[in-house]
């Protein structure tokens, strides 16, 4: 096991190495893109967290603790995440599309009506079955499907519908001024914050629609970097909020994570309130996989994934289960079982769970694809082609993370983007009709 120092030492070294791998991405690219932002997210558990954890009174053994386990799973996540940077950045071409020419309002005019239309209708139908019970503070302290049965399905349906209002609106906004899009962002921005208390459908479709944008300015407009960054200055302190404060809008932020201790420092209010104890979790990883072949398990958890709701899954035969499942029923017993509280884990976590060490390579390809997938995206949602942005953005959310647990998820997200093309498709119809035709 190596020694504190040289713990330290490897994290910081990492750490650099990680910074300097930003900034070559962001001279290569002129902008931070999808990819970049998921390193620097992922910074604050694979750095900051165990470099400075144990002097804020983190509760180390909130899974399982193994201190070996844990300096070797936290110094494997920096070396997954470096060569998979390495991977992401290196080898990759530039994209410099001409589609300033190109018209693609219309495109995005019919997707984000579609959307939210069908986001305005769910919330009434929310309201008129459940009414104020939506609120965190009147639904109690479980999960979502616990303490409302049902509201989950609308969570996931809100969750795609006003994730593509939030991208194309505040894109419209920042691209066109137009205020109308403002007031949409917001009031789909407060209707995601104030239901359902969640940070990831409210963080990441606001970064998505600044990278579009960022995109579009730089480099369709030819833009600078640093008027872009002045422009979107105040959505990325709204991100950077929701980041590490959006947690606690919700009633159950403080079920777990942070034992109040005399330790008041700056980098320690950081933790409590970002939370995200991603590091704790290696230890439960390592032994779960340390006792079984999780690979042999793959189609099966997939399956159970899938078709098995939370109850019925957890009484199955073990293979079956998701890593998630595994380790929440060794070591989160009864939060797990009874309120649905637990920890999925990250990619470099589920990728060893299943692959060992060889997971970390395959997050390093994973990497490469992902980078031209994404900034193919673009190129496809500045020729018209909406819905393949969308679907694409679907894609590598699932491949990042824990599949065998979300994939469900996807199949229910791919169904409601469906609904959207449609809905646009004939919100697009009716627009060609009320157009004056052409006198021969």
């Amino acid at each position: 096991m190596v020694s504190s120092d040289l713990y330290v030492f490897l994290l910081l070294v990492g750490w650099g190495f990680s910074l300097v791998l930003i900034g070559v991405s962001l001279i290569k690219y002129k902008l931070l893109l999808w990819c970049d932002f998921l390193v620097i997210m992922s910074w604050f558990y694979i750095f900051l967290r165990p470099l400075y954890g144990g002097g804020c009174d983190i509760n180390m053994h909130l899974y399982h603790w193994d201190k070996g386990d844990y300096y070797f799973g936290t110094l494997y996540s920096v070396a997954g995440l470096v060569i998979g940077q390495l991977f992401s950045v290196f080898p990759s071409g530039r994209i410099t599309p001409r589609l300033a020419e190109r018209k693609f309002e219309n495109n995005f005019s019919d997707y984000q009506l579609a959307a939210l239309l069908l986001s305005v209708f769910v919330v009434a139908v929310m309201y008129f079955i459940y009414g104020s019970q939506v609120y965190p503070e009147n639904r109690g302290v479980a999960a979502i499907s616990i303490s409302l049965p049902g509201l989950e399905y609308f969570y996931h349906i809100l969750s795609v519908t006003l994730g593509v209002v939030i991208v194309l609106c505040l894109f419209r906004a920042l691209a066109f001024g137009e205020l109308a899009s403002y007031l949409i962002f917001f009031g789909s921005v407060s209707v995601l914050v104030l239901i359902f208390a969640k940070r990831g459908n409210v963080v990441a479709p606001i970064l998505s629609a600044l990278i579009v944008y960022g995109f579009y300015f730089i480099k369709i407009q030819n833009g600078s970097f640093l008027r872009y960054s002045r422009k979107c200055a105040l959505f990325i302190i709204v991100v950077v909020f929701l980041a590490f404060f959006g947690k606690s809008l919700s009633s159950t932020a403080d079920r777990f994570n942070i034992e109040k201790g005399s330790t008041g420092s700056f980098v320690c209010e950081i933790i409590e309130k970002g939370q995200q104890e991603f590091d704790l979790f290696w230890p439960a990883v390592i032994s779960i996989s340390r006792d079984h072949l999780n690979i042999l398990d793959l189609p099966s958890a997939l399956v159970g994934g899938v078709l098995y709701p939370h109850e019925t899954r957890i009484a199955l035969d073990s293979s079956f289960h998701s890593i998630t499942d595994k380790a929440m029923l060794r070591y989160n017993y009864d939060a797990y079982v009874y309120s649905k509280f637990g920890i999925s884990p990250d990619v470099h976590q589920f990728y060893y769970s299943y692959f060992g060490v060889f997971g970390m390579f395959l997050v390093a390809i994973l990497s490469f694809f992902i980078r031209r997938l994404e900034l193919t995206s673009y190129v496809l949602l500045f020729s018209g082609r909406v819905p393949l942005f969308f679907l694409i953005g679907l894609f590598i959310s699932t491949l990042w993370g824990s599949f065998d647990i979300k994939l469900k998820y996807t199949v229910f997200a791919l169904v409601i983007h469906i609904l959207i093309m449609v809905a646009a498709w004939f919100v697009g119809y009716r627009r060609q009709l009320g157009k004056p035709r052409k006198a021969h």
